[in-house]
């Protein structure tokens, strides 16, 4: 098998992993803002790296990164792309480090942990980061009723919600300070669902259209 027809067969396999996702542009739009809050450190881990969107866009604004995933193809993937990515499992791999990065950026991964899991691992987040670094862990808003009443189910490996009034609780015990939770609007894909969309949003403000939670915390300088 050449290399061209690896790379397609990788390229396969990794849309049909992400085939619940938004296309990579659209996800790269929607990441930006908050990578730009990464600007100016110097080490930064992004633990699901996934397509490697995130490392891009780091990669862009001249921070140094790394990622992590369980999933093979999605290493793979993203060496492909030049990036220094590794199979790892989040907590097995922060076990090891100690004040080794002063960002952090986990993005729907603690929706597929149990709790005592994700409390193990934004511990050990914690742990690795530099006093002063900061941490933005992003998973689904189960306030919003599509994603609660059927998008969060289209993964199979959800173990369960985590609303951001839990996360905030969690992060502080470990330690982290300065801690924010957003659930920012999100947008319809393609025209032609915009009417529909603006009008549920209408009727039930709050819960549509606020796809996700967002979590960011500080580690005390």
């Amino acid at each position: 098998m050449n290399s061209a027809s690896g790379q397609d067969d990788l390229n396969q396999h990794v849309d049909a992993a992400y085939r619940f996702s938004l296309p990579e542009d659209q996800l790269r739009a929607h990441q930006l803002p908050l990578i730009k809050r990464f600007a100016g450190r110097h080490q930064v881990l992004d633990i699901g790296c996934g397509r490697g969107i995130v490392l891009d866009l780091l990669k862009e604004i001249g921070v140094d990164a790394e990622g992590i995933d369980i999933m093979p193809d999605a290493v793979a993937y993203c060496r492909a792309k030049g990036h220094q990515v590794q199979v790892a499992e989040a907590t097995e791999f922060l076990s090891a480090k100690t004040a080794a990065y002063d960002g952090i950026f986990c993005s729907h991964v603690i929706e597929h942990l149990d709790v005592p899991e994700a409390e193990r691992l934004l511990e050990l987040g914690f742990r690795a980061m530099r006093p002063g670094g900061i941490m933005i862990v992003v998973t689904p808003n189960p306030v919003d009723i599509e994603i609660i009443g059927e998008v969060f189910w289209l993964d199979r490996t959800h173990r369960r919600p985590y609303p951001g009034e839990l996360l905030r609780s969690m992060l502080a015990e470990v330690g982290f300070s300065q801690i924010t939770i957003e659930a920012p609007p999100g947008r319809p894909s393609g025209r032609r669902n915009w009417p529909v969309w603006l009008l549920r949003k209408l009727v039930l403000g709050r819960y549509f259209g606020n796809p996700e939670t967002i979590a960011a915390a500080s580690k005390p300088a």
